[in-house]
């Protein structure tokens, strides 16, 4: 079987880093998956070169596929222009829930994707299937297939605190996201400053543009860093403020790394964490008691709710698992 993969662009992200880890999988089953980007220049682009064709869409020259599937709202569109003699999937990581805080772009996407059919819709969480059909999307057949995490590649590992040049008594709270409206990260900067506790706690910033918040004592802003599990590892606890979001991988991710984690209540955040987290409304005073709350706890109870999180979230959702959804999806299409 012959699979494309259409997605905007192959910059770090949580999107991106899961098509890689997909495709992978279904190469070593045998499958032929290929990717094509509408942009260049991603920092992944090596990375999926080394397992699969990577192309520039639109491209003449791309060969016939039994399946066209769209990463995103703008893969989507392309997706279903090149899917004309091909089953066709739009994979949608994202929770329109407030369409007046999404971009030109993504508003202009959803207004193209109503006109089209697809023969399947994959989301990784119930709740973005309501909100998708409240904007006039439909397909054949809806699926959830949450995201899967590799617990071989995320695990934590000992003085990874050492790099950051934190002192192993400082409480370390952790965001991993491009800065972005929807993302949080300026409340959740707001809400540490007021948290009043300087001595006590250091906030890490790591994604792309997060350097302007760094304010050179207790707030540490990175940039993009492609060993993402190496801040996992030096901190505490994970903060993900998003205002809007499906299925947060990052959670998934740091979960695997043994990470309490903080989230807001979008998409499936709260059931993902569980018990083995806390779950606060995305605004700036909720955000500063929450991590005022963290700073009272023991830190052997924190240690305990990240081994509980790890043993959730490997549970819930492994890679054998993720690829059979697929593999039976392809091959229900392919039937037809």
């Amino acid at each position: 079987m012959r699979v494309l993969n259409i997605i905007n662009s192959l910059h770090v992200g949580g999107a991106e880093r899961n098509l890689l880890r997909l495709t992978r999988l279904l190469v070593d089953q045998g499958l032929t998956c290929d990717i094509a980007t509408l942009r260049s220049g991603g920092e992944l682009e090596m990375d999926a070169r080394a397992m699969t064709r990577l192309y520039r869409w639109p491209n003449p020259r791309l060969p016939a596929y039994d399946i066209v599937m769209g990463r995103m709202y703008a893969g989507a569109v392309a997706a279903s222009i090149e899917g004309r003699r091909a089953q066709v999937i739009w994979n949608i990581r994202h929770l329109p829930e407030h369409l007046n805080t999404e971009s030109l772009t993504t508003r202009l996407a959803l207004k193209l994707l109503s006109r089209f059919k697809p023969q399947a819709i994959v989301t990784n969480a119930h709740a973005a299937i309501a909100a998708h059909q409240k904007l006039n999307l439909s397909c054949e057949s809806w699926k959830v297939i949450p995201n899967a995490v590799d617990s071989r590649m995320f695990v934590r590992f000992p003085h990874a605190r050492e790099a950051l040049r934190i002192d192993e008594g400082s409480l370390v709270f952790l965001q991993v996201a491009r800065v972005h409206p929807h993302k949080g990260n300026e409340q959740l900067v707001a809400a540490f400053n007021d948290l009043g506790a300087q001595g006590q706690a250091h906030l890490v910033l790591v994604g792309e543009g997060t350097r302007v918040f760094s304010n050179g004592t207790h707030i540490h802003g990175v940039g993009i860093k492609d060993h993402v599990v190496d801040y996992f590892s030096a901190a505490d606890v994970l903060i993900n403020p998003s205002l809007s979001e499906s299925s947060p991988t990052v959670v998934r991710e740091a979960m695997c790394c043994e990470l309490p984690c903080i989230v807001t209540p979008v998409g499936d955040a709260q059931e993902l964490v569980g018990d083995t987290g806390f779950c606060v409304p995305g605004e700036r005073a909720a955000l500063t008691a929450i991590m005022a709350k963290v700073l009272t706890m023991d830190r052997s109870d924190l240690r305990h709710l990240g081994v509980q999180a790890r043993a959730r979230v490997c549970t819930r959702m492994d890679e054998t698992t993720m690829v059979d959804a697929y593999l039976s999806l392809f091959e229900t299409l392919a039937a037809h």
